[in-house]
């Protein structure tokens, strides 16, 4: 269960990307030698987001194999004292452990999937920690993709059978969030149609909110209130509904709440469509209409940065795409 960091009236959220200190272990030595409970030696500088194989000219940093670590200071905002702490890391490639200052935090196997780790217990709103993070590049055949490390004259080497670089590193942005005690944890929303009018059901996992109401408020396009429902698992509808369709991405917002009386405990935003897709023999329906799909597998590739994600570069394949 896990939902993106947003910044809502009841949570914030701090961007820890940027230029982290970096080190390779090209002996893999180093939590017998706890690199995580000092500062990191011999290290290096290395941009978050970025696979770091391309950020050298030493052809020995691109053709590395096993783990490298990334560590940097961060200061927990005083005004976070009442809330969770949150970090969450949307992508690090092929595994990856945290520790705040010597406290392992999280251990997470998957380079393409968000992980997050509640370390409210370990920080101090107003006071720096120190956060490191071992990352492994190493392929086996339980990752994705998969693949060996063999021995070599000149080391261990890679060998996988994908036709794509084994880029690795921090690829996407790390948050540090704040939540309220009694927050939603997890959503999933579901759509269908009755006639011209939009169903949308709902259910609603939160934490310590046994004494709250749960409450769902839908809005259009243009920020107008279309529907609302009450309950942790519920349904509405939407008069006049506006389809999602291909080529034609209306969406609505769905806000969930936690009340207490009438204050708002926790929010939460959710984009929406509202559309119906099944299978019929070999057919997509799209609200009842066929679709036909066509498409490629589409690597973040780019000079450099290797996989991150960079926003500039998304909105230019985006228009060569078009």
């Amino acid at each position: 269960m896990m939902l993106r960091p947003q910044d809502t009236p009841t949570r914030e959220t701090k961007c820890l990307s940027g230029i982290w200190h970096f080190a390779f272990d090209a002996e893999d030595r180093d939590q017998a030698e706890g690199w995580f409970t000092q500062l990191l030696p011999e290290c290096a500088e290395m941009a978050v987001p970025a696979s770091y194989q391309d950020l050298s000219t030493d052809p020995a940093v691109r053709d590395h194999v096993g783990p490298v670590w990334y560590q940097r200071e961060v200061r927990i905002p005083r005004g976070w004292a009442e809330d969770r702490v949150v970090i969450h890391f949307e992508s690090a490639t092929h595994t990856a452990t945290v520790w705040v200052d010597d406290v392992e935090v999280a251990n997470h196997v998957g380079g393409y999937l968000p992980f997050e780790a509640d370390i409210t217990d370990h920080v101090r709103a107003g006071e720096k920690c120190q956060l490191t993070v071992r990352v492994d590049n190493r392929l086996s055949f339980q990752t994705i993709p998969p693949g060996i490390v063999v021995d070599s004259p000149e080391g261990p080497k890679q060998k996988y059978w994908h036709d794509f670089f084994n880029y690795a590193g921090i690829h996407r942005d790390v948050w540090l969030c704040s939540r309220p005690t009694s927050h939603v944890e997890d959503v999933t929303i579901t759509t269908d149609l009755n006639g011209d009018d939009g169903i949308v059901s709902w259910t609603v996992l939160s934490r310590n909110s046994d004494s709250l109401t749960t409450q769902v408020t839908i809005f259009d396009a243009e920020g107008n209130e279309v529907a609302n429902g009450i309950g942790a698992s519920a349904t509405t509808s939407i008069p006049s509904v506006h389809l999602w369709q291909p080529g034609q991405g209306y969406l609505y917002e769905a806000e969930i709440s936690l009340l207490n009386g009438e204050r708002v405990v926790d929010s939460y935003r959710q984009a929406i469509g509202v559309r119906t897709v099944r299978v019929d023999g070999n057919r997509l329906l799209v609200n009842g209409e066929p679709v036909h799909l066509t498409g490629f597998g589409m690597h973040e590739d780019h000079q450099t940065i290797g996989k991150a994600h960079n926003d500039a570069l998304m909105l230019r394949d985006a228009a060569c795409l078009e």
